[in-house]
């Protein structure tokens, strides 16, 4: 196996803290009570994808499921149910990427939306002042931006090309089966980051 030089990083479950459960319970306050059919650490619907992919704006987002509540709701109190799912950044976590970025070359990708990368960025502000989340990482890869998801294989080629590099010298992190597979399959060396696992206390980096 060869040395490892380089870490792409999964966000959600793997940099920072979220919670499907409190997401659901909060969507079920406002009369939509299939966000777990809908949303989940594996599938997304059509239009939690097309968020995703950025194929569709916030605004028709929120849009689109004031309609599908059963309530009298607005589009905030929509968008406070979605992003209920955020937590907070794993701290321990971003410190150990900060103290080994000469190390190694890090880079993110992450399946997420402009709603939520709004939100999250603004935490990283308030708890890193002076420092950029992008900044921890040689690129950032966010699907609503490149209009691509995990675990489609295209995301992963296009980062590849993007950066030049060598898959047997980089090391995938993700929480999710469905994306390992697919990484493992174009020759990256992969960890499943289990729930209770954090990167800082992984004995192969």
């Amino acid at each position: 196996m060869s040395e490892i030089k380089n870490i792409i990083f999964d966000f959600g479950a793997v940099l920072y803290d979220i919670d499907f459960n409190k997401a659901a319970l909060a969507f079920q306050k406002i009369g939509i009570p299939d966000f777990n059919d809908q949303y989940t650490q594996s599938q997304v619907s059509e239009t939690f994808s097309l968020l995703e992919k950025g194929k569709i704006s916030p605004d028709a987002f929120l849009k689109e499921m004031q309609s599908q509540s059963q309530n009298n709701v607005t589009t905030n109190e929509v968008k406070e149910a979605w992003n209920s799912i955020l937590l907070d950044f794993r701290k321990e976590s971003i410190s150990w990427m900060i103290q080994n970025r000469s190390k190694y070359r890090f880079f993110l990708l992450s399946n997420t939306n402009i709603i939520h990368y709004q939100y999250f960025t603004e935490q990283f502000k308030d708890a890193y002042p002076g420092l950029i989340l992008e900044n921890l990482f040689e690129k950032a890869f966010f699907s609503f931006e490149i209009g691509m998801r995990k675990p489609d294989e295209a995301i992963f080629n296009h980062l590849l090309k993007e950066t030049n590099l060598i898959p047997e010298e980089t090391l995938f992190i993700d929480d999710t089966g469905v994306h390992i597979e697919t990484a493992k399959s174009i020759g990256l060396q992969c960890h499943h980051l289990l729930p209770l696992e954090r990167i800082e206390t992984l004995g192969k980096i």
